[in-house]
């Protein structure tokens, strides 16, 4: 009887844990525990707008006072005449160099000859004309193509100001005038007293074939980025801008903007205005600020 009775409570007691061990393995799953509060957020400015030289403006407030953070501009621009007139002057260019090469080859075999016909020489006289004019044709053509490289450069320019600014930035860039490139075979004296703005590169974007836009997107350290300036220089000395062009002679500086981090309150509301591109152009924007706060904060 014992015996029968020990049995069956070692039965039960085997059930028992079985039912335990299967409950431990209960393969549901506990609720989602709700997201932790974010140190960071970014903030949408400006969607897809279209620019053509207007005053954008992205209004946004700020959860707590900003650590560190950036803001980013992607810009993008459809080919106008302007911009394929600069592309066809490339094109020209291309090909009369290697009609040049070809010229340079055969005028080399020409004189390597031990001896020279009258019919060589003849050819050899042709083909050394033929090179000087090509030349010329060259330097006329990158004079024009710089030129045309200034001025696309200045009409799809971005820039950059925040809140009640008086003044616009042109981050990334210098102020290039018609005393740039010297007196002599200036190609830039249409510009006179003005000056314009070059180094962003925006118009020579790469080329979508599906869309027809060119874009480029640019990144600013709100803590500091630098900007085109008519006169104003590094008490160590000239910041030497690494788009200079090789081709001038003098150019301005830059100078650094650092007070867009500590300006941006939080509470309160601010605005950064973009412009890009001009009045006739087909232009667009599309801008964020990433921003770091100093504690946790969630919206």
């Amino acid at each position: 009887m014992k015996n029968k009775l020990t049995i069956g409570l070692m039965a039960v007691s085997l059930l028992m844990a079985a039912l335990v061990f299967t409950a431990c393995e209960d393969e549901r799953e506990l609720p989602v525990a709700p997201p932790a509060d974010i140190y960071a957020e970014t903030i949408v400015l400006v969607e897809d707008a279209t620019a053509n030289g207007q005053d954008l403006r992205g209004t946004f407030t700020l959860l707590d006072e900003v650590m560190d953070g950036f803001i980013t501009v992607a810009c993008f621009l459809q080919p106008d005449g302007a911009l394929d007139y600069y592309e066809e002057v490339g094109g020209e260019l291309d090909v009369l160099r290697t009609e040049i090469e070809d010229i340079d080859i055969e005028i080399i075999n020409l004189e390597l000859l031990e001896i020279l016909t009258h019919e060589d020489s003849l050819r050899l006289d042709s083909l050394q004309t033929a090179k000087a004019e090509k030349e010329v044709a060259v330097g006329i053509n990158e004079a024009l193509r710089d030129s045309l490289d200034s001025w696309l450069d200045d009409r799809f320019k971005l820039s950059v100001w925040m809140d009640s600014d008086t003044v616009e930035y042109y981050p990334g860039a210098i102020f290039l005038d018609s005393t740039s490139l010297g007196a002599d075979g200036n190609p830039m004296t249409y510009l006179g007293d003005q000056a314009v703005v070059w180094g962003q590169g925006f118009y020579q974007a790469p080329f979508d074939s599906t869309s027809g836009w060119r874009g480029r997107t640019v990144q600013l350290d709100i803590g500091e980025f630098w900007v085109a300036d008519g006169g104003w220089d590094l008490a160590e000395g000239a910041y030497h801008h690494p788009a200079k062009p090789e081709r001038a002679a003098r150019y301005t500086n830059q100078y650094p903007i650092r007070d867009f981090l500590e300006r941006m309150a939080p509470g309160g509301t601010h605005t950064i205005h973009f412009r890009f591109g001009a009045a006739g152009l087909t232009t667009k924007v599309t801008a964020s600020l990433y921003v770091v706060y100093r504690t946790a904060v969630r919206r």
